[in-house]
């Protein structure tokens, strides 16, 4: 009997057989898996980095394409239910956005928020022109009288004299009738006696004093002005049972307020809140805002009027009347001119809206698609553009500043430069110190010279070291001379900002001043050269050794920028892709949930639980630490502005205030010791110092805690931490596997306890 008949004798064996046979192609199939999987990493790992940044940008861009797309399929849907023309409706597009935006404008201006909204700008520009400076300077000199005030009421001679007056008081009160005495006399006689009192009272808590009687007037006059009352409690025990039952309703209601107040305080909230804000604070430095809102609100309410009396409907016949009129006269002019083909081509295409309309619905998603990565595109380059001249100007500010420190010569700073210059000078002179600095940095640099030529040849040594200082004295005579002949303004804030756009890009400029520094100083030039030649002649391979070392600095510099396009270009087809073949779902989404298997049974399907899981944690991860960011950028902004501080965009938007509040490296409130020393040093306000602090800490209390009230599953100090992680792990891509990970984990955890309900 054969083997093959041993094993298919029996049908254990055949089932065993069969067992062995199906492992082992599961093994090599899954073996020739891997090594699939593997091949594609390898092929694809240059571009694992542009698809990883791509599906990051477009996962929080496809909520914005979404929207773009059902405001088009809404339009267009409206076009065809109203039988407009589209050439016509194409046209009318700007006038329907303008009459939606007035309309809109309206409607807030009518509502509660409007009102607070006006209140704001008032109070704004009343900071505005006041400045909130002067009024913390009044605050200031209130708080000084008052604690003059507490002071003198402290001293025995007036201790002794209102004791004498509450005697007299105390007198007067008991020689009166009780019923036909003049209370609202003795009550105004009483006033000093209570003025003195808290006064008193006050005095017993030290510097807390000034606010203790604040608090305490402010409490007894609003008390005695009948503002807060406590009720009388009525003997009548029907009454009482009415009055029982009226708090316990009121106790119900403002319970519920409480509740729904909490609820309207939301992340949302704040964040709209500070938008508001830097809008008001925008129109309340630009006088034409509010002109331009004026007239919008003048044609909103015209408009508003018309329609109501018809105007608006009288305007639309005459119109169409004369549109009648003026297509029968020309109509037949068009017959005799132009020819019948041209006229039923002309006609067609006039005619055949609704295919045109088609076509434009199968194409809305690249539509919508082009112009979000358009809206990305060219809102990317202006913020970058404006930053960057914003940030120039205040680094300028930021120079200046610290120059004005210097001139202030404070003791500190004495104290090091004498130090530094060995006790050399010993008048306090600024400007001598520098000085000293400069020459002690000049002996640096003759040293290093020495040291880079050597002691073989000690006289070219020498000759390179007098050249190189000549040219250095020359170079530095030259900024000095050109500093003095710059005007600065009085205010960096004020700067044009075309100015510094033209001295960026004036190719011209920059080649009239290299021309003229080489024209001035070609002798000590070529003297450089040539020793620094005869140096190199008689060390060729040090020669050699430089100059390839500099071919393979630009060979890898190549490298880097043609690397570079090819990962841009990567990323732009691949953003692309993913947004126009995204329809309801975002796409990844879509295939993870298309290989998820689907039960049939009475149990939901895990497509039921992991779509809602992986939205969760991408709006927990992702678009909670950018609202955090953003609401913190704002806020510094709004801050410095309402202060008047010059720094505002450093803080506020270059990788500061935004960046903390989404990367836990420190708390977003740290960026206002830019604003804290420009006012305690620069401007000496030491009130408007600590209140700015305060401020800046503000939103620790209350914004934080709604922020937080919002994740169930995450925290945007965990997402930090992954992006710090990540970025340690794997370099700069790491900011985006770090977060992916997480959101991973949170997927997991939240299909985990979906399952656990179910």
């Amino acid at each position: 009997m054969s083997l093959v008949e041993q094993l298919l004798s029996s049908s254990d064996r055949w089932t065993a057989l069969q067992f062995a046979f199906y492992n082992a192609l599961l093994f090599t199939i899954t073996g020739f898996c891997l090594v699939a999987l593997y091949a594609v990493y390898k092929m694809m790992y240059m571009f694992l980095t542009p698809l990883l940044w791509a599906t990051l940008i477009g996962t929080i861009l496809f909520p914005f394409k979404k929207r773009f797309n059902a405001t088009i399929n809404g339009w267009i849907s409206r076009v065809d239910n109203d039988g407009t023309p589209l050439v016509v409706a194409v046209l009318l597009i700007p006038y329907d956005a303008f009459i939606s935006a007035t309309d809109l404008f309206l409607i807030y201006l009518a509502r509660r928020e409007g009102i607070m909204i006006l209140g704001a700008y008032l109070i704004l520009k009343a900071l505005n022109h006041i400045t909130f400076v002067a009024l913390l300077h009044l605050i200031g000199n209130l708080y000084q009288n008052t604690d003059r005030i507490i002071l003198f009421c402290t001293k025995t001679w007036v201790s002794i004299l209102m004791m004498l007056y509450f005697a007299a008081f105390v007198g007067w009160l008991y020689v009166q009738d009780q019923h036909s005495i003049n209370k609202k006399l003795a009550r105004l006689i009483s006033v000093p006696l209570w003025f003195f009192a808290i006064a008193r009272v006050s005095s017993f808590f030290g510097p807390f004093s000034v606010i203790v009687m604040t608090v305490i007037s402010a409490a007894l006059i609003t008390i005695s002005a009948g503002i807060l009352t406590w009720g009388e409690i009525r003997a009548d025990s029907e009454k009482s049972d009415d009055i029982s039952l009226k708090k316990d309703v009121e106790e119900f209601a403002e319970d519920n307020k409480k509740k729904t107040l909490d609820q309207e305080l939301t992340g949302d909230f704040y964040l709209q809140a500070i938008l508001g804000l830097c809008a008001l604070q925008f129109a309340v430095r630009h006088d034409f805002v509010p002109v331009c809102l004026f007239f919008l609100a003048v044609f909103t309410i015209l408009r508003k009027i018309g329609v109501e009396i018809g105007v608006q409907t009288g305007l639309t016949k005459n119109c169409c009347a004369i549109w009648k009129q003026f297509r029968e006269n020309v109509k037949q002019f068009l017959h005799v001119t132009i020819a019948g083909p041209l006229r039923d081509y002309f006609k067609f295409i006039f005619s055949s809206d609704q295919v045109i309309k088609n076509s434009l619905r199968r194409a809305v998603d690249d539509f919508s698609t082009i112009l979000v990565m358009l809206l990305l595109i060219f809102g990317s380059l202006f913020i970058t553009i404006l930053v960057a001249f914003q940030v120039y100007s205040e680094i300028d500010h930021l120079i200046r500043l610290g120059a004005d420190l210097l001139a202030q010569q404070p003791d500190w700073m004495l104290d090091y430069a004498r130090r530094y210059t060995g006790n050399q000078l010993e008048k306090s002179d600024i400007d001598n110190y520098v000085e000293q600095g400069y020459l002690k940095g000049r002996e640096w640099l003759a040293a290093n010279v020495r040291l880079f030529v050597g002691t073989q040849d000690p006289i070219k040594g020498e000759l390179l070291e007098k050249e190189v200082i000549e040219l250095m004295d020359k170079l530095y005579k030259m900024w000095e001379d050109r500093n003095k002949a710059i005007v600065s303004s009085s205010s960096s804030a004020t700067k044009d900002w075309m100015s510094y756009l033209e001295v960026f890009t004036s190719i011209r400029t920059l080649r009239e001043e290299v021309v003229e520094l080489v024209k001035a100083n070609v002798d000590t030039i070529m003297s450089v050269a040539q020793s620094v030649w005869s140096f190199t002649a008689s060390n060729i391979s040090t020669l050699g050794t430089i100059l390839f070392t500099f071919l393979a600095i630009v060979i890898n510099f190549g490298l880097e920028v043609f690397n570079f396009f090819i990962e841009i270009t990567v990323f732009v087809t691949a953003l692309y892709h993913l947004l126009a073949s995204s329809q309801d779902i975002w796409l990844l989404t879509k295939w993870l949930s298309d290989a998820l298997f689907h039960s049939h049974g009475t149990i939901r399907s895990a497509h039921s639980y992991i779509i809602p899981a992986i939205e969760k944690a991408i709006s927990d991860v992702f678009v909670l630490s950018a609202k955090m960011s953003l609401f913190y950028g704002l806020y510094t902004y709004f801050i410095h502005s309402l202060f008047d501080i010059n720094v505002v965009f450093i803080p506020s938007i270059k990788l500061l205030a935004a960046v903390f509040a989404s990367i836990p490296v420190m708390t977003p409130c740290a960026v206002c010791i830019f604003g804290f020393l420009e006012l305690y040093f620069a401007e000496h306000e030491t009130a408007a110092a600590i209140i700015f602090a305060l401020a800046s800490l503000a939103p620790k209390i209350f914004a934080d805690t709604a922020f937080y009230n919002e994740l169930r599953g995450s925290h945007p100090y965990v997402t930090g931490l992954a992006i710090i992680g990540g970025m340690y792990w794997l370099g700069l891509q790491g900011a985006i596997i770090g977060p992916i990970l997480l959101c991973s984990i949170v997927v997991l955890l939240n299909v985990y306890t979906k399952f656990a309900y179910a």
